[in-house]
């Protein structure tokens, strides 16, 4: 589970202190190649929406593209 949800970086698994007691957002987050999100880590906010967003829709996020500039991995097959 801590693989499927967590984010990977050169220095081991990234879980964040509050996921230890509650769920962190990434755990509702798909992964697309047509996604709804974009993800920053140079923001304060890092998830902005890149288009509308229907009720009942997931909301999903490009991990390889969005962290192909940082030292994070998702664990993603798509």
């Amino acid at each position: 589970m801590l693989l499927d949800y967590n984010l990977v970086s050169d220095k081991g698994l990234f879980v964040h202190p509050c996921e230890l007691e509650i769920l962190h957002i990434t755990q509702f987050l798909n992964a697309s190649k047509d996604p709804n999100l974009d993800v920053s880590l140079e923001r304060e906010d890092p998830f902005k929406t890149i288009r509308e967003i229907k009720i009942g829709e997931e909301l999903t996020v490009d991990y390889q593209k969005d962290l192909q500039h940082t030292s994070l991995k998702y664990n993603c097959k798509y």
